[in-house]
């Protein structure tokens, strides 16, 4: 494998498994991966409450799946669970023991979560769907499922919130893993901070929110993995 970030130094911005995934492969790109989560995942109030079982559950990231099932699932069960892409898939059935039975075969966004259930939709027709998120998911999921008539059932259960930081190491790099910690860095150190640093993003959402935040160059990750993220900044 190539070792195009020799020497180089990437500032990973996610939460602890995504980092720990970003950081296996800056390494064997011959990076220093240098841990410095922006945030982190607090429970809304009165938000661990009876929901009822539901046929399908949705989850778009390995963080709402591990807060459902240590906090949600003791009081609501599910008979199949939908993933967003291979971490949350992972997360759900190494962690937890709960088969995934529904997840897209590309483009591991919502969007394409969205178009694949679009794609199966009477797999989902007439079922109780729970999706179980961040407050500050956006609203295409819903949406894109409304408009070909499956219906489901948000509930905002968490929040990411910013760390304050005492400092943030030296860095020639820096992978961003969502709009949220895009705008965390923004409110900590300003639209002038990555002047000069490559960027790598890994979704539509997180650039546009760049772009909002920092208005600087960036790449974007040909998939929404932590992997390709890091591969974006070749």
């Amino acid at each position: 494998m190539q070792a195009f970030l020799k020497d180089q130094r990437v500032l990973l911005t996610g939460f602890h498994d995504t980092n720990v995934k970003a950081a296996k492969f800056v390494e064997q790109l011959g990076g220093d991966a240098l841990h410095c989560p922006l945030q982190e995942m607090i429970l809304m109030a009165d938000s661990v409450r009876l929901l009822g079982k539901s046929d399908w559950i949705i989850f778009t990231s390995p963080a709402s799946a591990r807060l459902y099932m240590q906090h949600l699932y003791p009081l609501n069960g599910f008979d199949k669970a939908i993933c967003v892409g291979p971490g949350t898939k992972k997360a759900l059935e190494d962690d937890y023991g709960r088969a995934c039975s529904f997840m897209p075969q590309v483009d591991y966004s919502s969007r394409g979560l969205a178009k694949a259930m679009c794609d199966e939709k009477e797999i989902f027709l007439g079922k109780k769907i729970l999706f179980p998120c961040s407050a500050l998911a956006g609203d295409t999921l819903e949406q894109t499922l409304a408009a070909a008539g499956i219906k489901i059932r948000r509930h905002d259960f968490y929040k990411p919130e910013s760390k304050q930081l005492d400092n943030i190491p030296e860095f020639d790099a820096v992978c961003f893993f969502s709009s949220s910690a895009v705008q965390s860095l923004g409110e900590l150190k300003g639209a002038d901070f990555l002047k000069g640093k490559k960027v790598a993003l890994i979704g539509d959402s997180t650039a546009e929110t760049f772009e909002e935040v920092f208005g600087s160059d960036y790449t974007k990750a040909s998939e929404a993995t932590a992997e390709q993220t890091v591969q974006a900044l070749y």
